[in-house]
């Protein structure tokens, strides 16, 4: 499984979409997926947050 994408990847993306980018354009712009934009929006929007969750087990990540 791959590393979440940092928090400051994040804020920068959403940053981005509230000065006017379409989440199709921020995307484009910081090479993240649509889904992922509209993910965070989601998480933002409910949590008042965009940090990501913590590893649910398994290996840990080195």
């Amino acid at each position: 499984m791959a590393r979440p994408y940092s928090t400051d990847l994040r804020e920068r993306v959403l940053a981005a979409c509230e000065r006017g980018l379409t989440i199709e354009e921020a995307a484009r712009q910081f090479e993240v997926s649509t889904a992922t934009v509209k993910r965070w929006r989601r998480l933002r929007r409910h949590t008042g947050s965009v940090e990501p969750a913590p590893h649910g087990g398994g290996n840990p990540h080195e």
